[in-house]
């Protein structure tokens, strides 16, 4: 009987335990207004935790009912603390284009968790970045970079496949991977392009990064330029599997503007997607709502290196249309469906 009593008292004491911890935990949680003007100068007061000072003079659109518009990573920093801190404060290096600091800090943090999954697409987002910045004949550097990228990046889908940034950071390396090769020699990689990004899309996660940008409406954008540069085509469907389709592309970067409006690649992307439009159907629709994206593009003030190079492409675009069904950032891409079909006999 005492046995029976006594377990039945650690029991209930591991129950309390638990209850207890929850609350606690639900309290921390409770502690703070998100959506209260000014709540981070209370937060830095109590935590040290701070967000960057310009943040609040981003255009933020609000995600849902119960979005506070703040970053995703500066939250999970106030309410999980520890290691949280640390990638928020990363994060941060990331938008100030700190890589080399962010690539040591991230690379040491990844040794000391090897079960999480942040680090590890935020090593594959720093590498990406980095090959953002090279020059455009830099074509070697920049694949090295993203190779390395795409190895951070599978290992956090293996590790996480229903985080979504696990898979939008995948998509994108091996999306930019390919066009830095060239989009014919790396054709048969599309599928798994478009697969990484329509699951990050179903997935529908709402993650904020620091630039006010939303994983769900980075996933949009990346099938938005997928769309584009790949031929629609019946053959080339049935030979590779996939194919594109450009109102479904002014579509997707639709709905990415739909998650932050003010930013200056978004424009450059539309201005591209409804001059394709105008070149392959003559619609002189297209061509006044390219024209109109431009205009938007260029009344943006370019916050980084990224944004002014964006910036001068929407220029390039306006002046040639021609170039823009093979538009891409790092170099023009292939679009001639021969050119698809040479390779494919090879």
């Amino acid at each position: 009987m005492y046995q029976i009593s006594k377990m039945k008292t650690v029991v209930w004491l591991g129950t309390v335990m638990v209850a207890l911890l929850l609350a606690a935990t639900t309290a921390a949680a409770a502690k703070y207004d998100y959506k209260a003007m000014g709540i981070e100068h209370r937060i830095f007061e109590d935590t040290g935790i701070e967000l960057f000072e310009d943040y609040r003079s981003r255009r933020c659109i609000l995600a849902n009912k119960d979005d506070h518009c703040l970053p995703t990573g500066y939250v999970q920093a106030v309410e999980q603390g520890g290691i949280y801190v640390q990638l928020w404060e990363i994060e941060v290096l990331l938008m100030q284009e700190r890589d080399k600091e962010a690539d040591k800090r991230l690379k040491k943090i990844q040794r000391e968790h090897p079960k999480l999954a942040k680090p590890l697409w935020l090593l594959a987002k720093n590498l990406f970045f980095r090959a953002e910045h090279y020059p455009e004949d830099a074509v070697e550097e920049r694949r090295l970079a993203l190779e390395e990228g795409m190895e951070w990046a599978e290992k956090c889908v293996a590790l996480a496949p229903d985080d979504i940034n696990c898979q939008l950071h995948h998509g994108v390396i091996l999306a930019r991977w390919s066009t830095n090769n060239g989009i014919i020699k790396s054709v048969f990689h599309g599928p798994t392009v478009s697969a990484a990004w329509s699951k990050a899309i179903k997935l529908k996660t709402h993650y904020r990064f620091p630039s006010a940008n939303t994983s769900w409406g980075a996933a949009n954008y990346g099938m938005g330029i997928f769309n584009r540069l790949v031929p629609d085509s019946w053959w080339f469907n049935l030979f590779f599997g996939f194919r594109g389709n450009i109102d479904r592309s002014i579509n997707f970067l639709r709905a990415a503007g739909a998650t932050k409006d003010d930013q200056v690649e978004l424009y450059t992307e539309l201005s591209a997607a409804y001059y394709c439009k105008w070149s392959r159907e003559d619609s002189e629709w297209a061509r006044r709502e390219g024209d109109k994206a431009v205009k938007a593009c260029l009344a943006i003030k370019p916050p980084d290196r990224i944004s002014e190079i964006s910036q001068s492409h929407c220029r390039k675009l306006k002046k040639n249309p021609s170039i823009s069904c093979g538009y891409s950032r790092d170099r023009q891409q292939e679009t001639d469906i021969e050119r698809f079909r040479e390779e494919a006999e090879n």
